[in-house]
């Protein structure tokens, strides 16, 4: 699951720490299966969180802080791990590697939905909303609009400042756009901020995801649009930012958690949390205790990660790790891009409807795995692959 990459102290770099110099190894993050898991589950809380078949529980939300502490955790790992093989981060091969795992599955999946669009651009099933109800207008440009707004990255933006000329069904694409940003705000930033210790890159993480939480918690308190606080790449770094600074705290190899009471306590409370976090997010924009449940959601989805991956033979991290629920994390990019169509376009069917979007979402996520994904991991480096 996880092993410790140890070098003589000559081929490791040396960080600044303060006025002190310091080496250490550090912990590699291998094969961890309940990762895989755990991305699968956040995918069946998105899911659910879209058809509402509950009024008084939207898991949705509660699935992307996990989506987004994990990304973090995961990204970081990696950056610290090639900081300590090379004393750098080379940002053009990272660039290269997130764009050749995130961009093809997302054109082949923005190019067939504007055939379909282009196809029947009028019908009323073409833009009726997952959870049921009226359609929408969508004119033919504004197809186009989206498609080209997905494939930018910015998505996001464009949802919160309402510049889409009409209505477009594509607003899903607005977490993929937050993540991209962040990955290249924050590797960069930590291109530079390591040369300085990786202690001091971890306080740059707690703090900064301390902040944007505490930047969502005044948003919503004084009444700002929703998509604000929602979608944006400021307030959702809460969570990345919280997952980033778990994977600076867990890489370091003097670290050992192994049997600590006090670990296992804060993974408990952040399991609790997280399922109260189901129903709290789901109230009225106003309620106190979706505002608090913001920031106290983003820090349990990073513990959580933390946890799995330090304890691969604990009870939940066999849980995550059985084959139904990685089998659906290794697909979870595919089932995020597709799922949202599939009941944008057949959810006015009722419950048969549902299922439908769910087979054909199923269906669809395994092809783009089997003929656009994996072939296309071929491009990048072998020893960075395990990335995502």
């Amino acid at each position: 699951m996880s092993n410790v990459l140890a070098r003589p102290a000559s081929q490791l770099p040396q960080f600044t720490d303060g006025s002190r110099q310091w080496t250490r190894a550090v912990r590699v993050l291998g094969k961890s299966y309940a990762l895989d898991g755990l991305r699968g589950l956040a995918w069946c809380l998105v899911f659910l969180g879209h058809v509402q078949p509950f009024r008084l529980f939207d898991p949705a939300d509660t699935g992307m802080f996990i989506f987004f502490a994990l990304s973090g955790f995961l990204i970081t790992q990696l950056a610290v791990d090639e900081f300590a093989r090379k004393g750098s981060i080379d940002m053009r091969a990272f660039v290269r590697r997130r764009v050749v795992r995130l961009v093809p599955a997302l054109v082949v999946f923005v190019g067939l939905w504007l055939v379909v669009a282009a196809s029947f651009i009028g019908s009323p099933w073409l833009t009726t909303v997952p959870q049921g109800g009226p359609s929408r207008v969508m004119s033919l440009p504004a197809a186009f609009e989206g498609v080209g707004v997905a494939l930018a990255y910015v998505m996001n933006w464009f949802e919160i400042e309402k510049l889409f000329s009409t209505y477009v069904p594509l607003g899903h694409i607005w977490s993929l756009a937050v993540e991209m940003q962040f990955y290249i705000l924050w590797i960069s930033l930590l291109l530079l901020i390591l040369r300085f210790g990786r202690r001091a890159a971890l306080w740059v993480a707690i703090i900064g995801s301390a902040m944007a939480s505490f930047e969502a918690l005044v948003l919503m308190h004084y009444g700002a649009h929703w998509l604000r606080v929602y979608m944006g790449t400021d307030t959702r770094g809460g969570a990345l930012l919280g997952g980033a600074a778990a994977a600076l705290f867990w890489s370091d190899s003097r670290i050992c958690l192994k049997g600590s009471r006090l670990f296992s306590l804060a993974a408990l409370l952040a399991g609790i949390s997280m399922i109260w976090s189901i129903y709290s997010l789901a109230g009225p924009e106003s309620a106190v205790s979706q505002e608090i449940a913001w920031p106290i959601t983003a820090l349990a989805a990073s513990v959580m990660t933390m946890y799995l991956v330090d304890r691969p033979a604990s009870w939940l991290s066999r849980l995550m790790s059985r084959r139904t629920i990685r089998y659906l994390g290794k697909r979870s990019y595919a089932l995020y891009l597709w799922h949202y169509v599939w009941l944008t376009w057949f959810r006015d069917l009722g419950f048969e409807g549902v299922v439908a979007a769910l087979v054909m979402s199923l269906l669809s996520a395994e092809l783009s795995w089997r003929l656009v994904e994996k072939p296309a991991s071929r491009w990048r480096a072998p020893a960075l692959q395990r990335a995502t």
